[in-house]
């Protein structure tokens, strides 16, 4: 079996296929049409078995029977039409999931204190759970909400820029203000632009500055929400949130440093090529 085989046999089981079902699949998918002899010859499966599943990929609507008086043959369904019903399933799966997330998390946040939570801080992992709680504490939010932004960002999906950006719209309509500061790099760049537009005509202020020590973000100036690489071999990421007042202060501190000695992003859509470096009078 060559590798381009092998990496759609394994595409093909992460869709429900069985091995066996994929073997057979893909030896009529390139012949188009074939008897249960040719398909066995071709896949190495026993002819008892040949038949079994080609008549089930035949009832899943993945082929269809050939009779007549000489020759009975399997003709292969093109499969823009029958991986269709497939692909809608595993949206499905995934949109319910999503769903089951929140309500779950929701039913978490509201069990009281959380036992990880130690001593004023929390551990966050994985890139959902840090945009649960980045939604549930913007949701929270009563004043300000200040920020560094640079790559990698946990909000990497529609569906979470969608839920972020709504979470932040109800927050500034609430009457809240929000700050950041964003460090640039040619890859951010052209996605930065975009974003940057749409944050201005919400009413976020935003400045540039060419280096960030690291990023986060300060709910109300007491809640501190730190992010970092979980592992450096991938776009995994980890979040501490600390609520601490004396903590919460030296960030605030940091944070309007960088906001004086960064330079106001002022042309919606212009993102500067060299923007200023922070640096101390």
């Amino acid at each position: 079996m060559t590798s381009e085989n092998r990496r759609l046999l394994v595409r093909l089981t992460g869709l429900g296929f069985s091995e066996r079902e994929a073997k057979v699949y893909l030896v009529l998918l390139k012949k188009r049409s074939a008897t249960s002899t040719d398909l066995q010859k071709e896949s190495g499966i026993p002819q008892t078995k040949v038949y079994e599943i080609i008549r089930r990929l035949a009832s899943l609507g993945y082929c269809r029977e050939r009779r007549t008086a000489s020759r009975h043959t399997f003709e292969v369904v093109p499969p823009a039409v029958t991986l269709e019903p497939a692909i809608r399933a595993l949206k499905g799966a995934i949109s319910e999931g999503r769903r089951l997330s929140r309500e779950l998390h929701a039913i978490h946040a509201g069990c009281g204190p959380d036992p990880a939570a130690l001593d004023g801080i929390r551990i966050l992992r994985g890139n959902e759970e840090i945009h649960q709680h980045y939604c549930a504490l913007t949701n929270a939010a009563c004043s300000e909400i200040t920020g560094f932004g640079r790559p990698p960002y946990a909000c990497d999906t529609p569906e979470r820029v969608r839920e972020q950006t709504a979470a932040l719209q109800q927050f500034l309509a609430r009457g809240g203000t929000s700050r950041w500061v964003y460090e640039l790099d040619p890859e951010t760049r052209p996605w930065l632009t975009q974003v940057f537009t749409q944050l201005r005509q919400m009413g976020v202020r935003l400045r540039l500055a060419a280096s960030l020590p690291l990023k986060m973000i300060l709910f109300d100036r007491r809640i501190v929400f730190l992010q970092q690489h979980e592992d450096e071999s991938n776009d995994s990421l980890a979040a501490a949130v600390l609520d601490e007042a004396a903590v919460s202060a030296a960030y605030q501190t940091l944070f309007d440093f960088f906001w004086e000695h960064s330079r106001e992003f002022e042309t919606a859509g212009a993102v500067p090529e060299e923007p200023v470096a922070p640096r101390p009078d």
